[in-house]
C-alpha cells in the first residue's frame, strides 16, 4: 500500500496536536498528583481507615504525568522528524503508560462509590469513636476529621452517646453550642469521591487520546518504512 506525501503529512499534523494536548494533560495530572500528595485531608487518615490506595493512585498520577510530558516531546519529534527509532520508542512506552492509568482508576475506585463507599468509611470511623477513649490514635484521627471536614461521629454526632461519650469540641463550635450535624462517613465519601472522579476522569482522558497518538505514531511509522523499501 502506497503513501501519499498529503496523507502522511496529515497524520503528522495529528500526531503533533495529540502530544501538545498530552503534554497539556500531562502537566494536570501532575498538579493533580501533587495537590492530593500534599492536601492533609487526603493522607491524615489513611493510617486510621485503611484509604491507602487514594494515595498510591496520586503517587501514580504524578509520576505517569510526568513520563507523559517526556514522551509526548519523543512523540513530536519522531513524527516531525521521520525518526522510526524514536516513534518505537514513543508507542511502547505510551502502552506502558495506559496500563499505568488503567491501575490508577482501580486504586480509586478500589473501595467503590456511592452507598459502598460510604458503607466502608462509615465502619472505619465508628470503630474510632468506640475506641476513642482509651485509643490517642482514634482520637487524634476523628479530632482531626471533625474538624478539618466539618462533621461529627460516624453517621452523626449520636454515635458518641450510643457508646456512652460525650460529643467532642471538635464536632463544633464551644461558644455557641452548635455541632456539626452531618456524619463524617457521608462527609468524607463525598470528599474521596469527588478526587477519585477527577483522577479517573484525567486518566481516562489521557489513555483516549494516548490510544489516538498510538495509531497515528504506528501509522507514521508504517509509512516510515514503506518509504524506506521504495527508496531501496
Amino acid at each position: 500500500m502506497g503513501y501519499s506525501v498529503q496523507f502522511l503529512a496529515c497524520i503528522k499534523v495529528i500526531v503533533v496536536i495529540l502530544n501538545i494536548l498530552l503534554l497539556l494533560i500531562g502537566l494536570t495530572m501532575i498538579g493533580i498528583g501533587i495537590w492530593l500528595r500534599v492536601d492533609p485531608k487526603m493522607y491524615e487518615p489513611t493510617n486510621y481507615i485503611g484509604t491507602q490506595s487514594f494515595i498510591i493512585a496520586a503517587w501514580i498520577l504524578m509520576f505517569t504525568g510526568l513520563f507523559v510530558v517526556i514522551i509526548s516531546f519523543f512523540g513530536c519529534f519522531g513524527a516531525a522528524n521521520d525518526s522510526a527509532g524514536m516513534l518505537c520508542i514513543y508507542f511502547a512506552v505510551m502502552s506502558i503508560l495506559v496500563a499505568l492509568e488503567i491501575a490508577c482508576v482501580v486504586l480509586s475506585s478500589a473501595h467503590g462509590f456511592d452507598e459502598t463507599l460510604e458503607k466502608y468509611v462509615t465502619e472505619q470511623v465508628l470503630l474510632n469513636v468506640q475506641q476513642r477513649y482509651f485509643n490517642d490514635n482514634a482520637k487524634e484521627f476523628l479530632d482531626f476529621v471533625q474538624v478539618k471536614l466539618v462533621c461529627c461521629g460516624a453517621e452523626s454526632f449520636n454515635d458518641y452517646y450510643r457508646y456512652g461519650q460525650d460529643v467532642p469540641i471538635s464536632c463544633g463550635a464551644v461558644r455557641s453550642n452548635y455541632i456539626n450535624r452531618e456524619g463524617c462517613g457521608r462527609v468524607m465519601r463525598k470528599f474521596y469521591e469527588l478526587r477519585a472522579g477527577i483522577v479517573i476522569g484525567l486518566c481516562v482522558l489521557a489513555a483516549i487520546f494516548q490510544l489516538g497518538s498510538i495509531i497515528g505514531a504506528i501509522s507514521v511509522y508504517c509509512a516510515i518504512k514503506h518509504t524506506e523499501e521504495v527508496n531501496d
